[in-house]
């Protein structure tokens, strides 16, 4: 009984949250957009959203390899698309990332080297997207032409840059 009224709870507070929501969203607006757009380009964005989880899957199972944990290819998805889940329907990815250090520690890799393996994922893909600022950076300064915002985009380009190399750094210090 009393579960039951848990998962009543859980349920009301969950249909309260999603009123909240799009209570203000022109429901007829959203749905006129979603109509117009050509099915290609969804059928194209699904295939480089499973490209993207499963690659994201094979940087971090090579991480958890690495240290100290035993991760597989099929575990390493099938966490990452859960984890890919939480991150879009909570308000930020942190929940993703708690989702995979939870399912990897409970699956026997600890909570420290569950922990450590997210961490050094998320790291690892945000210098992956300074280098992409980095490389883009001829062609955005063409588009640019507001002098704070260039020196914003050099900053975070250059300064990810730095703070991954001092990361780095760190892990050589004894």
């Amino acid at each position: 009984m009393q579960r039951t009224l848990f998962l009543l709870l859980k349920g009301a507070v969950s249909v309260l949250l999603l009123y909240l929501s799009v209570r203000a969203v022109h429901l007829g607006a959203v749905g006129a957009r979603l109509m117009s757009v050509k099915p290609a380009w969804l059928a194209a964005a699904a295939i480089l959203m499973l490209m993207l989880i499963g690659l994201s899957a094979v940087r971090w199972r090579e991480i958890v390899n690495v240290g100290a944990g035993r991760l597989g290819i099929g575990p390493a998805l099938q966490f990452n698309f859960i984890g890919t889940f939480f991150s879009q329907v909570l308000p930020s990815t942190v929940g993703g990332d708690a989702a995979r250090i939870w399912l990897l520690a409970r699956s026997g890799g600890g909570w420290a080297a569950a922990t450590y393996s997210v961490l050094i994922d998320r790291i690892v893909g945000v210098t992956m997207l300074a280098l992409i600022v980095i490389v883009c950076l001829p062609w955005t300064m063409d588009i640019v032409h507001d002098p704070i915002a260039r020196g914003l985009l050099l900053l975070i380009g250059f300064g990810v840059l730095a703070a991954a190399g001092l990361f780095l750094a760190l892990g050589l210090v004894p």
